[in-house]
């Protein structure tokens, strides 16, 4: 197990995928990385970065937050929202809720991928992968 630890301590690398400006405030905005799709949310200044697709049908979770998604099918008012108090974005398709600091799910009971972010004092943004 120990072997296992630090073998993904040492492959795990600081990406540039930004700078501040590029993230508006209260909106998602969505990242590649080679082959890897996140999403990052910029709440209250802070940002998060999250897997970037609903695991349910692969919804793109970067637009939660627009609410351009007809939910009255869904059953609820709208869909895509972002709670900045509880650090939760809906699915903009069919509102599953995602922790943007931990990726769980309170309905799926399981997590979706989160990455540390790292914001430098030039303004850089960068992502742990």
């Amino acid at each position: 197990m120990e072997i296992q630890r630090k073998y993904l301590e040492y492959n795990m690398r600081e990406k540039i995928i930004g700078r501040i400006e590029d993230f508006p405030e209260g909106k998602g905005t969505e990242v590649r990385l080679g082959g890897l799709k996140m999403a990052v949310f910029n709440i209250d200044g802070e940002l998060y970065a999250i897997h970037g697709s609903c695991p349910h049908k692969h919804a793109p979770l970067h637009e939660s937050g627009e609410n351009r998604y007809n939910s009255e099918k869904c059953g609820g008012p709208f869909l895509g929202e972002i709670d900045s108090e509880s650090k939760m974005v809906k699915c903009p398709w069919h509102g599953l809720r995602f922790n943007l600091e931990t990726g769980e799910s309170p309905v799926l009971r399981r997590k979706i991928p989160v990455y540390n972010v790292i914001l430098r004092e030039d303004g850089e943004v960068a992502v742990v992968v």
